[in-house]
């Protein structure tokens, strides 16, 4: 079977923005260090290791078995020399192990995605993540999972105190959604769908007005809430029904 032509991440706008590789970790390892090592030649300050997916969910995903009529050259675009479409398949077999794995392999800080409870917060921060991400993958792989807005305490208040960071995603649409994720305990928010949306509809040019105006709606959140900086959005700024933390 023929490589594929990788994306250069060397393509990526000279903004001095830093930005982060998204793994998910293939059978065969080998490839994901191959993509490993090319972003972090091209300036990646940070993994993100995908621990939701070890098996891929088709609830929700009518193109989920897309990969049954097109060839893993047509999937994977990050990803070279592949042999067979089986060694690019996501890897069944993670352990928290594979966190100081990836660390080892690029000497970047670790960011975990797809946390939802605590006790499994305290596992990954114990093995060296230095940030979780409480994400539910859109709800994409499993109905019915928890809202990231319910998991968000729980994750946050298990690792208080460690240096890890929290974050968070799914359903951030405006800046008082980003105002909630912060009180909640996130240290900063993921935007996913609202950018594909504003890059689509115009361009680069799109997506920065798009930041923009949640940056904005956040600002005014804050001074409708007496919130003068950051540090001072706290739980107490909401009515929650939330379950408690615990």
């Amino acid at each position: 079977m023929t490589s594929n032509t990788a994306i250069p991440f060397s393509a990526l706008p000279a903004s001095g923005a830093p930005w982060w590789v998204q793994v998910y970790v293939a059978r065969d390892r080998s490839l994901t260090v191959e993509v490993l090592e090319r972003a972090r030649a091209a300036g990646a300050r940070a993994v993100v290791l995908t621990a939701d997916t070890p098996v891929i969910g088709s609830h929700g995903r009518p193109g989920a078995h897309v990969a049954d009529f097109v060839g893993p050259e047509d999937l994977y675009g990050n990803v070279t020399g592949i042999p067979a479409r089986e060694a690019a398949e996501h890897a069944a077999d993670l352990t928290p192990d594979v966190i100081a794995w990836l660390g080892e392999q690029t000497g970047l800080p670790v960011v975990v995605k797809g946390v939802l409870r605590g006790d499994d917060a305290r596992e990954f921060a114990a093995a060296g993540a230095s940030g979780l991400l409480v994400s539910n993958h859109g709800g994409r792989q499993l109905d019915g999972l928890v809202p990231t807005a319910w998991a968000l305490p729980e994750v946050a208040e298990a690792v208080a105190g460690t240096g890890t960071e929290v974050y968070v995603d799914g359903g951030l649409r405006r800046g008082t959604h980003i105002l909630a994720a912060l009180a909640l305990g996130a240290r900063a928010v993921f935007v996913g769908r609202p950018v594909l949306w504003a890059l689509t509809v115009a361009g680069d040019g799109g997506v920065a007005r798009l930041l923009d105006e949640l940056t904005g709606e956040l600002a005014e959140a804050m001074r409708l809430t007496g919130a003068l900086s950051l540090d001072q959005v706290e739980r107490d700024l909401l009515w929650t029904a939330l379950p408690p933390v615990g």
